[in-house]
């Protein structure tokens, strides 16, 4: 301790990879549920559902970089017992001394909301009309990346530590279906998402977004059905971004 870390060929050995001394992330989970069917309006349910999840311990690397500096500043064992000196003189240049990357138990994530969810049917005149809609008003969402570190809010956010997914605070999807005595049935769906900030150094912002699917199906063929289908009904532009990514994105554009 207290000895130079200069090498001599500014390059430093670095151990990464899997870690048989991981322990599996553990979560803790409240969920309340309320459900409604009012008398005057038959064929009404409306639930609703709070949530409160917090998963610890979970499975990540700590880069070599951010293990040299959270020991200097902190004196935290979580880090400094990342750093593994030679046994002789102490160096992480030589054979026997690294600095850990393997994968260890570091961070923790914890959100809550509520959903809100009806489902509503009735006779028409042109047949079974059935509605239905979630919506999820995200209460919070937060994420410790390393032991001690302070929560960082991503709730109505995106990118940076929040990662490549926008969690809106308020999001949702709809759904009104018609079956016919024709053996069709037509749905035409709504999908919104509301406004997310971006950390990201260019910070591209989201807007909210509404976008309305038509789907129709056909049952008369035995054993088959015929779909029929439109995504984004009114060719409605997404939300741009060079961060999106090919996961929760497309490339350069979210949805």
């Amino acid at each position: 301790y207290g000895t130079d870390l200069k090498s001599p060929a500014d390059q430093y050995n670095i151990r990464g990879g899997g870690n048989p001394e991981v322990l599996p992330e553990e979560s803790e989970s409240m969920t309340v549920g309320l459900v409604i069917t009012p008398d005057r309006f038959a064929g009404l349910t409306v639930t609703l559902d709070y949530f409160d999840i917090t998963v610890e311990d979970g499975i990540g690397a700590v880069s070599a970089k951010t293990a040299l500096d959270k020991c200097v500043e902190t004196g935290a064992a979580g880090f400094c017992n990342l750093i593994n000196r030679h046994p002789v003189n102490g160096t992480l240049w030589l054979t026997g001394g690294y600095i850990s990357t393997q994968l260890t138990n570091i961070s923790e994530e914890s959100t809550s909301g509520i959903d809100v969810i009806f489902d509503y049917t009735r006779d028409t005149r042109f047949g079974s009309l059935t509605l239905q809609g979630v919506t999820t008003f995200l209460d919070s969402y937060e994420i410790i990346e390393l032991p001690g570190s302070t929560p960082i809010g991503c709730a109505g956010d995106w990118g940076g530590s929040c990662g490549k997914n926008p969690m809106p605070e308020i999001m949702g999807n709809y759904s009104a279906t018609l079956s016919t005595s024709f053996d069709t049935d037509v749905v035409l769906g709504l999908r919104y998402l509301g406004s997310t900030d971006d950390l990201n150094a260019n910070a591209i912002d989201f807007d909210s977004y509404t976008y309305l699917d038509l789907t129709a199906n056909y049952y008369g063929l035995d054993s088959t059905k015929i779909t029929l289908g439109v995504a984004n009904l009114l060719d409605k532009e997404p939300g741009y971004t060079s961060d999106a990514g090919t996961a929760p994105g497309n490339g350069n554009t979210f949805p």
